[in-house]
């Protein structure tokens, strides 16, 4: 399951990201406008690949 988490590479203006499986972003992200969406890339958590982050910039 995915959940909206504020993305840590925005620390100046808040936006927001997902963090999780990759299979409910759009349900996670629904109730953000797009402007506020970040378009960060993301990577496995270590010793976890079926869970996703931000990738760190």
């Amino acid at each position: 399951m995915c959940k909206a988490i504020e993305c840590p590479n925005h620390a100046q203006d808040t936006k927001y990201t997902w963090w999780g499986c990759g299979g409910h972003i759009e349900q996670a992200l629904a109730p953000y406008e797009k402007e506020q969406i970040c378009d960060c890339e993301h990577e496995p958590i270590p010793g976890n690949p079926n869970v996703f982050q931000p990738k760190q910039k």
